[in-house]
C-alpha cells in the first residue's frame, strides 16, 4: 500500500502541475488574441501615409461637429458630458471612417481656449479598466512644450524614464506639421 500511494500522490502533483502549465499558456494566448500587441511605429506611419486624407478629414469635420468629445466603437460622448450608446448618422459616419483608416477605437477630441482642436486617434488599446497602454495618433497643431518627444516609440523604455512622471510619449510623423505617434501608459 505504500508503493502505490507515492505513485498516487506521484501522478497528482504531476497532474497539478501539467495543468498549471496549461492554464498559464492558455492565459498567455487568451490575452495576446483579446489585446494584441501595439503596431509597430512603421506600420502606423505607414498607415498614415496611405490614409493622411481621411485623417484630415476627420479634423476638419470634428472643427464643425465641435460638440463631440468621444467616439468609441460602441459608444459617444458629447460636450455635455453624457456617454451616449445611440448611433446618430454622423457617429456611424465617423465610425465608419475609423475602421477605415484603423482607429477602431475612434477619438478622443478637446479643444483650446481658442478653438484649437486637439484630437487623439486611438488605433488598439491593451489592458483592463484599472492599466494598460494606447497607441495612436495625435493631432495638436499647438503641442505643448512638456510632450516627451523620443525617436522610437517601440524603443522607449517606460520603466528607464518612470522619475520622470511621463505618462505618454511621441514621435513626430515628419512632413506632417502637427501630427504625432503617440503611446500612453497608465499602469
Amino acid at each position: 500500500m505504500g508503493r502505490l500511494f507515492i505513485k498516487t500522490v506521484k501522478w497528482f502533483f504531476l497532474s497539478i502541475g501539467v495543468l498549471c502549465v496549461l492554464l498559464v499558456a492558455g492565459g498567455w494566448l487568451f490575452l495576446n488574441i483579446i489585446f494584441p500587441p501595439h503596431d509597430t511605429d512603421d506600420v502606423m506611419l505607414q498607415n498614415f501615409a496611405e490614409n493622411r486624407a481621411v485623417f484630415e478629414q476627420i479634423v476638419t469635420q470634428l472643427q464643425q461637429d465641435d460638440d463631440i468629445r468621444r467616439v468609441d466603437d460602441n459608444w459617444y460622448s458629447l460636450a455635455d458630458g453624457k456617454a451616449r450608446s445611440d448611433t446618430p448618422d454622423r457617429i456611424v459616419w465617423y465610425r465608419n471612417l475609423f475602421k477605415n483608416i484603423s482607429t477602431e477605437r475612434g477619438i478622443y477630441a478637446s479643444y483650446s481656449s481658442n478653438g484649437s482642436p486637439r484630437i487623439l486617434f486611438l488605433s488598439n488599446c491593451i489592458g483592463m479598466v484599472t492599466g494598460g497602454s494606447s497607441k495612436g495618433y495625435l493631432y495638436d497643431p499647438h503641442p505643448k512644450s512638456e510632450l516627451l518627444l523620443v525617436d522610437s516609440i517601440d524603443d522607449y523604455d517606460q520603466q528607464q524614464d518612470l522619475w520622470r512622471s511621463y505618462w505618454a510619449v511621441h514621435k513626430k510623423i515628419e512632413g506632417a506639421k502637427g501630427w504625432y505617434l503617440y503611446c500612453d501608459y497608465d499602469d
